[in-house]
């Protein structure tokens, strides 16, 4: 057996260690957190949910193998890190005749959504062989040309034309009234409203789709275009465009879109560099993804006045909006659907209301308002996808959506790590793993038509037909081993 060959087995071996214990650790924690707060029967019930789980998804999905993360993998344990654990405390945490019916929900997930993702396996003949082949695929060259370049600059000078276009329209620019006035939170929030979500543009859809999907795929699309070509004008041309899309998402100081811009371009380095970044790497991006919301959160509620408490406090607040806040509207779902209203039978989807000539209904604002009667009137309320499925079909919705979720999941994977491995194809897979996190928090038909996960087929597809295909379907491989 020669080295190489020796190494790759070691490598295998070393992986799939790593994985296993990862598994038994999150049975043992699942076990733990579910028996304290909760009893023993549930920590075996969910033990055994977790065990199920996993024999369902090991076909289609190694949702603990870190140097070989996927949509579906991260879509898994971020689930279990903000939705399925948190669930354990906030059912201890109510007393409600709703806390059972949620839990089922919720742990019912992490049996459906792998289901999703067999189906659509086994109807596109996925083998998870071709995960491996997607990841140590060599980058295809051949793909930045002039047609390329000349296409990025239009999306760009649009997106621009856009920016100004909305400043020019909004009254108040919450970013800049931040500035003057910190710890001025409820203004800045009210502005924040006003300057987005109840804004009286015909061009609102153009305005949230260029800070969702065009500006992030443009960030992450010149960076590549650097790395592959190595020129000094694609180094300007993703720094621009980078101030540019953070500045514009800044504009709202929603503290959501700048973390996602970089969250994107942190998994866009992560498949760039074939499943592996250093510890630095993931340090940096893990500090400036967090950087805008501590800044924000800390300027909005307590100014200038900084000490090391206060500073605490934020932090504090920012990991309870990530790890305990999503399992606690979930629950508010569940709540108020269908004690306080009843089912909503597809009121809750804008087009789907609008196609069959029902009133829509905006769950989130009127949980938030449920939850929150002294909240602004315009709040919201985000929960993850399953607090609409049963707000609008009940159980019934939340079983089947959830098996439907997963096969779209997966088969928009499988689409993806299919297709050639150039700049554009990295764009769009980093994008949708970021997209999908967001089912811990939106409802399913917003992922892919307001996120945009059905958008960035459209934009791609442009973007390739632009490469003046792609130097005669040229396969030569570039050296990727300087990239970072």
């Amino acid at each position: 057996m020669n080295g190489p060959t020796l190494g790759l087995i070691q490598t295998h071996n070393r992986r799939n260690l790593w994985e296993g214990l990862a598994w038994i650790s999150a049975m043992i924690f699942t076990f733990v957190i579910a028996w304290t707060n909760i009893g023993p029967a549930i920590a075996w019930i969910s033990c055994a949910a977790l065990l199920c789980s996993l024999a369902l998804a090991w076909p289609s999905c190694r949702p603990f193998s870190f140097h070989r993360g996927t949509i579906p993998s991260f879509w898994y344990v971020t689930y279990l890190v903000t939705i399925l654990w948190p669930a354990f405390y906030v059912y201890s945490e109510n007393d409600g005749p709703y806390r059972r019916v949620f839990l089922f929900a919720v742990e019912s997930v992490i049996i459906t959504v792998p289901i999703g993702w067999g189906l659509a396996s086994r109807v596109l003949s996925f083998r998870l062989s071709e995960v491996e082949d997607f990841f140590c695929a060599p980058l295809i060259a051949p793909q930045v040309t002039q047609r390329f370049s000349k296409a990025f600059v239009r999306f760009f000078v649009f997106a621009l034309v856009m920016t100004l276009l909305y400043l020019w329209e909004v009254k108040a620019v919450p970013l800049f009234y931040l500035i003057a006035n910190p710890g001025d939170a409820f203004a800045a929030a009210v502005l924040r409203e006003e300057s987005f979500k109840l804004l009286n543009s015909p061009f609102l859809y153009i305005y949230s789709v260029l800070r969702a999907v065009l500006y992030p795929y443009l960030i992450m699309v010149s960076i590549g275009a650097y790395l592959v070509t190595r020129r000094a004008k694609w180094l300007w041309r993703s720094i621009i465009v980078l101030i540019a899309g953070v500045l514009y998402a800044a504009l709202t100081i929603a503290k959501g879109p700048v973390a996602i811009i970089f969250l994107m371009v942190a998994f866009f380095f992560y498949y760039y560099k074939h499943g592996h970044l250093s510890r630095r790497a993931m340090a940096t991006f893990f500090v400036i993804i967090l950087l805008f919301p501590v800044l924000v959160a800390t300027w909005a509620y307590v100014g200038t006045n900084l000490d090391l408490g206060q500073i605490g406090d934020v932090l504090q607040a920012i990991g309870d909006r990530l790890f305990h806040i999503p399992a606690e509207m979930v629950y508010g779902y569940f709540e108020f659907f269908p004690a306080q209203m009843g089912h909503l039978h597809g009121a809750s989807i804008g087009m789907l209301s609008a196609l069959l000539q029902m009133k829509h209904v905006d769950t989130p604002n009127v949980v938030g308002q449920f939850l929150y009667p002294n909240g602004i009137e315009s709040i919201t309320a985000n929960a993850a996808f399953i607090g609409d499925l049963n707000a609008d079909f009940g159980m019934g919705g939340v079983l089947i959506g959830s098996v439907l979720a997963g096969f779209i999941m997966q088969a928009l994977h499988i689409w993806v790590i299919r297709r050639r491995k150039t700049v554009t194809t990295m764009a769009v897979y980093a994008f949708l793993t970021v997209t999908f996190l967001f089912l811990h928090s939106t409802a399913l038909p917003q992922i892919l038509a307001s996120n945009g996960a059905i958008l960035i087929f459209l934009i791609a597809w442009f973007f390739e037909n632009q490469s003046s295909v792609i130097a005669e379907r040229s396969r030569s491989p570039i050296n990727l081993e300087n990239a970072l």
